[in-house]
C-alpha cells in the first residue's frame, strides 16, 4: 500500500501582522486559532507546513486586474485608506527593500531584525545570480511613531552568513558586519 501523501498547509508569518479592519473576517486571531487546532488534529500527522511563497507582480496580475494592483499600491504609498466596505489597507504597514551580494554565491536568504527583535525572512525579489546585487524587500506592521533599529543580514548559496562584528584586519578592508541603522517612522 502506497502512504498517504501529505497535506500542504500554507501560511506565513506576515499573516499574522495583517490587520484588514474591523468587521472582516479575516484577522491574525483567526489564523492563529486555525493554525492551532490544525496542528492538533486528528490529521496533523499528515500536515506539512509550507512557508508560502510570495507571488511576483506578472502571478498577481493573472489572478488580480492590473488597474485594481495600482490602486492598492496608491493607497500604500499615501499610507493606507479604506480598500472596501470591511477592509483597510493599515497605513502602518511598510515595506523594507534593499540589495545584498555575496563574492561567493548568488543569495540565499535575508533576514531582517527590527529594535534588535526576532530576525524575519524578507521575500528575495528577481532572479538569483551569481556576483549580482540580489533585490529584497520584506512587508511588515510598524505601530505608532519612534525611532526604530534596522539590521539586516545575507546568507549566500555557500552557506556563509554575514557576521555579527567584522573580523579584525591589519587595514580594515572588507567589513561585511551587520550595520545597524535607524530609521523614524510616522
Amino acid at each position: 500500500m502506497t502512504p498517504a501523501r501529505p497535506i500542504r498547509v500554507f501560511s506565513h508569518p506576515a499573516m499574522l501582522e495583517h490587520r484588514p479592519g474591523s468587521g472582516h473576517p479575516e484577522s491574525p486571531e483567526r489564523v492563529r486559532v486555525m493554525l492551532a487546532a490544525l496542528r492538533d488534529s486528528p490529521i496533523a500527522h499528515r500536515l506539512e507546513f509550507v512557508a508560502a511563497p510570495a507571488a511576483e507582480r506578472p502571478a498577481v496580475e493573472r489572478v488580480h486586474a492590473r488597474s485594481y494592483l495600482e490602486h492598492l499600491e496608491r493607497l500604500a504609498s499615501a499610507g493606507g485608506g479604506i480598500l472596501d466596505a470591511d477592509t483597510v489597507l493599515d497605513g502602518h504597514d511598510v515595506a523594507i527593500r534593499g540589495v545584498a551580494w555575496s563574492g561567493a554565491s548568488a543569495i540565499a536568504r535575508v533576514e531582517v531584525s527590527i529594535d534588535r527583535g526576532p530576525w524575519q525572512d524578507a521575500r528575495l525579489v528577481g532572479e538569483r545570480r551569481r556576483h549580482s546585487w540580489q533585490w529584497w524587500e520584506l512587508i511588515t506592521h510598524l505601530d505608532g511613531t519612534c525611532a526604530r533599529s534596522l539590521r539586516v543580514r545575507a546568507t549566500d548559496l555557500a552557506g556563509r552568513t554575514q557576521p555579527e562584528h567584522p573580523e579584525p584586519n591589519r587595514l580594515g578592508y572588507g567589513n561585511n558586519a551587520i550595520q545597524e541603522i535607524i530609521v523614524h517612522t510616522s
